[in-house]
């Protein structure tokens, strides 16, 4: 998967869920990855621009670009 075809994802992505990126596909999108602050910030950007956040977990060695699911009306 290309970084366009993961913006593409991320941009249907409906909201309240999220798409899983093992740190070795993060690692190829963002270098050089996680812990890297500039990789971070490329993230975060990108994450931004498709109407996501990050949920890094270095546990499972993964990070989760979610959309957050939509306020409800008042």
């Amino acid at each position: 998967m290309t970084l366009e075809e993961f913006k593409a994802t991320l941009t249907a992505l409906p909201p309240g869920k999220a798409a899983h990126v093992p740190y070795e596909i993060y690692e190829a999108f963002f270098p050089p990855g996680e812990p890297d602050q500039g990789a971070r910030e490329a993230a975060y950007n990108f994450a931004k621009a498709c109407g996501c956040i990050i949920d890094n977990r270095a546990k499972d060695r993964e990070v989760l670009f979610v959309k957050p699911a939509t306020a409800p009306s008042s």
